[in-house]
């Protein structure tokens, strides 16, 4: 059964598979990225979990909801899960610390969504139960949520680094 499930697997799965494992090694390493290259996982990630679920529940209120709290939720922690020295000026824009983290979590949302594409090819009905819905929908959610969220932590940084210091009138000595 497993080799029939790899065998009707579209080409094009394993190319975003292949991209998300790259996409996930480079980020172990410390590395000088422009601004603009920060955009394309989080963009890609919310593109698909959108589509995994407007594709398969249209837009009906619980899967929405559902993925809209889950995505408030990963935001939040994904934000939390960058430190602050994680991000300096780099010469070609943003310097980033290396973390194996990206890698786990790309393959997280690619198995996510392959299982949950074969089980609705396999067993359509079970993915239609309210508890299947709640649980794709919020899984998919976190996952783009929590990406969303460390690239607005990661924008916060280094916009933080990018400001001139601004003074204040106790730092020139002045007393009131």
């Amino acid at each position: 059964m497993l080799t029939e499930i790899i065998t009707h697997t579209p080409p094009y799965v394993w190319g975003l598979l292949g991209f998300f494992v790259y996409r996930g090694l480079a980020a172990r390493r410390d590395r000088d990225v422009p601004v603009w290259s920060l955009f394309i996982l989080p963009v890609v990630l919310l593109a698909l979990g959108i589509q995994g679920i407007a594709g398969h529940y249209g837009l009906a209120p619980m899967p929405l909801l559902t993925w809209l709290g889950a995505a408030a939720t990963g935001s939040a922690l994904g934000y939390r899960s960058l430190r602050a020295d994680a991000v300096a000026q780099g010469v070609r824009g943003i310097l980033m610390r290396g973390s194996w983290l990206p890698l786990v979590l790309v393959l997280a949302v690619f198995f996510t969504k392959y299982c949950a594409e074969v089980l609705i090819a396999m067993r359509p009905d079970l993915m239609l139960q309210p508890e299947a819905v709640v649980a794709v929908c919020a899984l998919y959610g976190l996952l783009s949520g929590f990406f969303l969220g460390r690239l607005g932590r990661t924008l916060a940084l280094y916009r933080a680094l990018s400001e001139p210091a601004r003074s204040s009138p106790f730092s020139a000595g002045q007393t009131g």
